[in-house]
């Protein structure tokens, strides 16, 4: 069992919990606490006390503190409005401007300052009788006077709590860090960061990758591509199931819930390995596929299990061909060569709840002997080698494009038409529609391998969207949202 006891964890604990397991830290301390036990229970984990968290006075106080403290860590030029709607500076700008009036000791400042708030005000608020407003007037100069005489961190937290209170509230501004981009320059093969779906997770190697799991992320599928591709020679890489990652969340009618597929693409393909022309795989459900037609080939694989991606561009028809554990499987697919053309092959893997390691020939010895002939791709001179996509060179060039319209304007089919025409700046597009057609089951639509309500499914997606959007805020790509 578990010594976390979520209802007694303080709420920038509960985050911290949250954000290890790769979920979404916002919300109140109740939501939090909730969305920890739902976590903790989808992974089998026990936990200290039970219930539903209660929340009350206490917690509502834990969480202002801790929002007051983000605020004042946030400094100079945080813009917020006190009680009257004047826009003030939080911080050492606000402690100096508050103090200037009782330095001056000028009147007309006073009134000048309650009157700046009146184009804040309602109609109804403006045309109250004059013997109301000189009241409420004369009642705003003595809280003022009363308050100047406080510190500015003080009167920052009670505009702060005044703001959360009457719905005018906003979080503090937070500064994104962005992903480390040092593997960039390397030159050697590795897993591309930036040829990826944002849900799978690297090691800092770029040889280990992992799926997130949790909520509607179990039902999905993530590809990654190497940072380089090959155009001519017999080459090789390995990869080995690490582990099956817990889903028990999944409905037990889930089909095949832990699969790697591995194989080889053009990377002008999507990332869904096998479901192009042009785009080759072979799964642990003992399929291989291309053009999205699934046939029976070799065995099935599983947790434990090292299969070798052979591809032999030096024949003509070109072969690609796998080992399991050693052992060959014999040809999978032939290919024209003329349907390749000039285009250079890139090793591809998709993932559904399974870590994977892959090699690439940089580890120190195979796992398994290759066949004759062949060789490890890190082997490949460099200038033999063709570069994937590279990223956009910094965060300011990155387009972002967020579609705006009615239902049914053809707002998904322009998105379709413009990803086409540049392929270069390779767009994400970030809309349930798109999370849902990453759950396929063997190349079909989800909804007609779903058991259950579909609504349900349909706010998993939703929520997955919210995620991904997230994460996609630290990283140096192209997007368009078409929600």
């Amino acid at each position: 069992m578990s010594d976390i006891d979520p209802d007694s964890l303080k709420v920038a604990e509960l985050r911290e919990q949250l954000k290890t397991r790769g979920l979404d830290t916002k919300g109140n301390k109740a939501s939090l606490v909730s969305r920890l036990k739902e976590a903790m229970d989808a992974a089998g984990e026990e936990y200290v006390g039970g219930g539903e968290y209660a929340g009350g006075e206490e917690g509502e106080q834990e969480e202002e503190e801790e929002e007051e403290e983000q605020m004042d860590e946030a400094g100079d030029g945080t813009a917020n409005f006190d009680e009257e709607g004047d826009q003030g500076v939080v911080g050492a700008t606000e402690g100096e401007s508050a103090e200037q009036p009782e330095a001056n000791g000028n009147a007309e400042d006073e009134e000048a300052a309650v009157v700046l708030g009146d184009e804040f005000r309602t109609i109804d608020e403006a045309t109250q009788d004059d013997t109301e407003e000189g009241n409420t007037d004369r009642k705003r100069r003595r809280s003022r006077s009363r308050d100047r005489h406080r510190p500015a961190r003080s009167r920052s937290r009670d505009r702060h709590r005044r703001d959360r209170r009457s719905g005018r509230y906003s979080p503090p501004h937070r500064k994104v860090e962005m992903e480390d981009t040092a593997w960039e320059s390397l030159t050697i093969f590795n897993l591309d960061k930036y040829d990826s779906d944002l849900n799978l997770r690297f090691n800092e190697r770029g040889i280990k990758a992992y799926p997130l799991t949790v909520d509607g992320f179990a039902f999905m599928w993530c590809g990654v591509r190497a940072t380089y591709g090959v155009l001519s020679g017999k080459v090789a890489y390995e990869a080995k199931i690490l582990e099956n990652l817990k889903v028990n969340h999944l409905p037990k009618d889930e089909s095949n819930p832990h699969v790697l597929r591995l194989g080889w693409s053009v990377n002008s393909t999507s990332r869904n390995l096998g479901e192009e022309p042009l785009s080759f795989g072979y799964g642990g459900s003992g399929k291989a596929s291309t053009e999205n037609k699934f046939v029976d080939y070799g065995q099935a694989f599983t947790q434990g299990d090292v299969i070798t991606a052979y591809l032999d561009l030096e024949s003509d028809p070109i072969v690609i061909s796998y080992a399991k554990n050693g052992e060959d499987l014999g040809t999978c697919f032939e290919i024209e060569k003329e349907k390749l053309g000039d285009q250079a092959v890139f090793p591809h893997l998709m993932t559904k709840n399974t870590e994977f390691e892959v090699n690439f020939g940089g580890r120190e010895g195979p796992y398994f002997p290759l066949k004759e002939g062949y060789k490890f791709l890190e082997q490949v001179p460099l200038e033999e080698r063709v570069r994937g996509h590279l990223p956009p060179a910094t965060k300011e060039t990155c387009e972002v494009i967020m579609m705006v319209g009615l239902p049914g304007a053809g707002k998904t089919y322009w998105v379709d038409n413009y990803v086409a025409s540049n392929p270069d700046k390779l767009f994400n597009v970030l809309g349930t529609n798109n999370i849902i057609d990453k759950m396929k089951v063997n190349g079909l639509p989800r909804k007609q391998n779903y058991s259950g309500r579909w609504s349900v499914l349909i706010d998993m997606s939703a929520k997955c969207l919210s995620r991904m959007i997230e994460i996609a805020s630290h990283k140096k790509r192209n997007y368009i949202i078409d929600q």
